[in-house]
């Protein structure tokens, strides 16, 4: 009889770790005497997967096929390594417009940002917030335990790897997983490849965090799921300020570098909290920090969870965001105290970065927004990465420029509150315009009328003395837990404030 020809389709569509998540394996590959790559991810794209591109770029070298069916079955080989050349973090605050930035970047056959640019990309490339909190993204991270990209994201690390580790001689060695722990059954091979690293019973969260951090900037594929395209030289990841610090850590008491406060001291000393400041140190990736003007990210914010739009790229969007931005009202004492916490909180971020030995490119969102060529073209040449690629920049539109009267029913009164905290010299353009209007001459404060202080790396921006300078006096002699830790603080910087 004839032998059986075996055509494998479908290698457009799919990427290898999908295809290796759902149970197959390279064998399936050399099986195939004719391997079909329909769909639109062709080998040769620079989009393309990297293992299944090994049959194309092969055979187009001349190679046999046995050739290249002996490297696809090395178990190095489909541990995909990534080799990245520079790696970059993007600092910025929620509705600041850095994810229009990641996006965009995205798009760059060199670049590796956001994953977005492609739908392979969204399905298997590193996620846009990887460093997200557990605490900040409960609800996303407990529905999604089956998902395949979920492995990559530092919260499920955190979570479920010390569990892996107490009970690795069960789950790892004899493969008896409990039925009660199946969410993670398909991530198996992944945590306890981590798990055979670490043979301490106790993990240090601190050096579990720097580990990770390092090797999302290195684009590890050999350590999760999640890739970047062939082409790509440069990894890009993503992390908010307000995930930093004491200031925003909430109710849960959760942040990175979560005792620190904006002063730069340290309520508690604690060796086993994840650090940012230390991860940065010790990897030394360049750094964009992406900064808007701090009242238009609160009154988008506030617009984007009242009407549900939080980004207008279409006269769809548009129409939507017309028809229910009206009316919406702002508790001016609270955007006033906010915008007090948030000047800290940048003075304290650009502090620390001026602070080390990394390179930092500033840019901010209005800008870009009005130059999108000259913005893109910075950070190709702070990234060092081909500066002739014609960016598709799509339909972004600012969501409150122009509208803050018409959306907004008592913007009266927190100019007022603004005015009495003396912080209308760091509202945007529109709104000090209508602080001319609505605010006596004698009540407007200048930055001039401001003790001034520069701050190293961020010669832009002035702060007044008194949002600088944290007041010393709490005394942590006889606290030990951290909430009430917490507690002390935020209730000195209410009272400050």
């Amino acid at each position: 009889t004839e032998p059986k020809i075996l055509v494998r389709d479908g290698f457009g569509y799919i990427t290898y770790p999908e295809f290796a998540f759902n149970g197959l394996n390279a064998s399936y590959l050399t099986s195939g005497f004719v391997l079909h790559y329909d769909g639109w991810l062709k080998p040769w794209y620079p989009e393309a997967d990297p293992i299944f591109a090994i049959p194309y770029q092969k055979t187009m070298e001349n190679r046999k096929a046995v050739e290249y069916r002996n490297l696809l079955e090395d178990p190095e080989t489909v541990k995909h390594k990534l080799d990245v050349r520079t790696s970059f973090v993007l600092l910025s605050e929620p509705r600041s417009g850095s994810g229009w930035l990641m996006d965009v970047l995205d798009q760059h056959p060199e670049i590796c940002a956001s994953g977005t640019h492609s739908s392979a990309g969204a399905r298997v490339g590193f996620p846009k917030d990887i460093f997200l909190p557990y605490s900040k993204g409960k609800n996303f991270f407990d529905s999604h335990q089956k998902k395949m990209r979920i492995q990559c994201y530092w919260s499920f690390i955190e979570q479920q790897l010390p569990r892996v580790v107490e009970n690795k001689k069960e789950w790892c060695e004899d493969k008896q997983l409990p039925p009660e722990e199946q969410d993670i059954a398909k991530h198996m091979d992944f945590l306890c490849a981590w798990a055979n690293r670490h043979e301490e019973p106790n993990l240090n969260r601190a050096a579990l965090f720097s580990e990770y951090f390092a090797e999302v900037l290195k684009a590890n594929s050999s350590s999760w799921s999640c890739q970047c395209p062939l082409s790509a030289k440069v990894m890009g990841i993503r992390l908010m300020s307000d995930w930093i610090g004491s200031q925003f850590a909430g109710k849960s008491n959760f942040n990175f570098d979560m005792y620190e406060l904006d002063s730069g001291a340290a309520l508690l000393q604690d060796q086993t909290v994840p650090s940012v400041w230390t991860a940065l140190e010790e990897t030394k990736p360049k750094v964009i920090y992406f900064t808007r003007n701090i009242m238009d990210e609160l009154v988008s914010r506030k617009v984007a969870s009242e009407t549900g739009v939080y980004h207008v790229k279409t006269d769809t969007d548009a129409q939507k965001l017309d028809a229910k931005a009206k009316g919406i009202s702002f508790d001016p004492q609270n955007a006033a105290n906010e915008l007090l916490n948030r000047v800290q909180h940048r003075k304290y971020i650009s502090a620390k970065l001026s602070g080390m030995d990394l390179d930092v490119l500033e840019l901010n969102y209005e800008s870009c927004l009005s130059d999108k060529v000259n913005c893109l073209n910075s950070v190709e040449n702070f990234l060092g990465v081909n500066s002739t690629f014609d960016y598709d920049f799509m339909e972004t539109r600012k969501s409150i420029e122009g509208n803050i009267t018409s959306m907004l029913t008592n913007y009266n009164e927190i100019i007022d509150w603004a005015a009495k905290k003396e912080v209308l010299s760091y509202l945007s353009t529109a709104w000090q315009e209508l602080a001319k209007l609505n605010v006596p001459s004698s009540s407007l404060v200048s930055k001039a009328a401001h003790k001034k202080k520069v701050i190293p790396g961020s010669a832009w921006r002035t702060y007044p003395m008194n949002l600088l300078e944290m007041d010393s006096r709490i005394r942590m002699s006889d606290i030990s837990d951290h909430r009430a830790i917490h507690q002390v603080a935020r209730s000195q910087h209410e009272m400050e404030s």
